[in-house]
């Protein structure tokens, strides 16, 4: 079926156009269009008129970095231009390495000369990490197809806590010692927090300076005091935890910690 319709659409169309026809009417020929993107690559010959170009506006090279942020969505819409003197013609929306990515193009044919449109959309964790995957646009253009385009972004806790533990120097049993910390709102949007609350601190007597309900706006910040007394053994878990409306950080635990 696929060899009747290439060799009707040839006869019948001028130059790359048949080309682009018999792509469009392959997934009616051979399942849907998503599955023929993952079954098979069709080979696309040159029209003779000269060669397709590809060249993607917006990024580094090959790399859209997103640069440093909270979990989320992140989204970028590029230019794919199409300098060649022949028509550039896709194998339909690009691949991508994992489901937290997608690409997706506003025309899949694009003349000598002329554009289209790469919206790029990517699903962040909450993990703090640097993300890094893959979108594979696959095309007729010479000598680049597939084009892999790198999407990274460093993710980062939408709420901050700096230094990540109550840090306790030269603790010694029966004297007090103090530590601060700074909890940051990293986020766009306001973060409420509630109910702090000592876990496993039995036998030690520890003083926490901060409110019993508070809210953060963007980029705003609390400074957070502790002042311990320990026995002579302390429990190396104890920590003060913290209720937020954070979607992906409902609770933050900050850590009483000591040098030996």
């Amino acid at each position: 079926m696929i060899v009747f319709l290439m060799s009707f659409f040839r006869s019948a169309f001028p130059g790359s156009l048949w080309v682009a026809l018999v792509m469009l009417a392959l997934p009616f020929a051979s399942g849907t269009a998503q599955e023929m993107s993952t079954r098979v690559r069709v080979s696309i010959p040159p029209s003779g008129r000269g060669y397709a170009l590809i060249e993607i506006v917006g990024t580094r090279g090959d790399t859209l970095d997103f640069g440093t942020g909270a979990p989320g969505v992140y989204r970028r819409t590029l230019t794919v231009l199409n300098p060649g003197s022949d028509t550039l013609l896709f194998q339909g929306d690009p691949d991508s390495d994992c489901g937290c990515i997608s690409g997706q193009l506003d025309k899949l044919i694009i003349p000598p000369g002329d554009s289209a449109k790469l919206r790029v959309e990517f699903l962040v964790s909450s993990i703090p990490r640097r993300l890094s995957h893959d979108i594979i646009l696959w095309s007729n253009a010479r000598g680049r197809s597939p084009v892999t385009l790198v999407v990274t972004v460093n993710v980062v806790p939408e709420i901050g806590v700096v230094p990540p533990t109550f840090l306790l120097k030269n603790l010694k049993a029966g004297k007090e010692t103090q530590a601060t910390v700074i909890i940051k709102n990293r986020s766009e949007a306001p973060i409420s927090f509630s109910t702090p609350t000592l876990v496993d601190t039995a036998g030690m007597r520890v003083r926490i300076k901060i409110p019993e309900r508070f809210t953060l706006r963007p980029s705003e910040e609390l400074k957070v005091g502790a002042a311990v007394i320990v026995p002579r053994d302390p429990n190396p878990t104890a920590y003060l935890r913290l209720a937020t409306s954070c979607a992906s950080q409902p609770e933050v635990r900050v850590y009483l910690v000591w040098d030996d």
